[in-house]
């Protein structure tokens, strides 16, 4: 290959690498507007936006998406209260299934207390 052809071919190498980069970081900023629910989309992605600026001269650039979650998450930790995963499945969960609610709140559909999994199968008739 010649000098031109190399060029080039580094070139498309490069603008291939932004563009998987740029990918993870609009995951990035999808992740973090689901943990921070009540923070408008833009200020997240300008959030992201800023942390990944903070990296542009970065050599390394494989760890940029995670470097950036961290300290998108750290700093709207400052303005906003997460809402971790686990407790937003549980919110969806109840939200489709009234019998999750019956048992959540401590009764059963059938109107009696449930003994919760643990004890449930010590008791009679459970």
């Amino acid at each position: 290959m010649d000098n031109a052809s190399d060029h080039e071919a580094s070139d498309q190498h490069l603008s291939e690498e932004q563009a998987n980069e740029q990918a993870d970081l609009d995951n990035v900023v999808s992740r973090v507007s689901e943990r921070f629910p009540t923070v408008d989309r833009e200020m997240v992605e300008s959030v992201v936006g800023d942390e990944a600026a903070q990296l542009e001269d970065a050599r390394v650039r494989d760890y940029i998406p995670v470097l950036v979650e961290h300290e998108a998450v750290e700093r709207l930790r400052e303005e906003a209260d997460p809402v971790s995963l686990a407790e937003r499945q549980d919110e969806d969960a109840l939200e489709h299934d009234p019998a999750l609610r019956n048992d959540r709140a401590g009764g059963r559909s059938d109107g009696t207390a449930s003994a919760g999994p643990l004890l449930g199968g010590l008791r009679g008739g459970d």
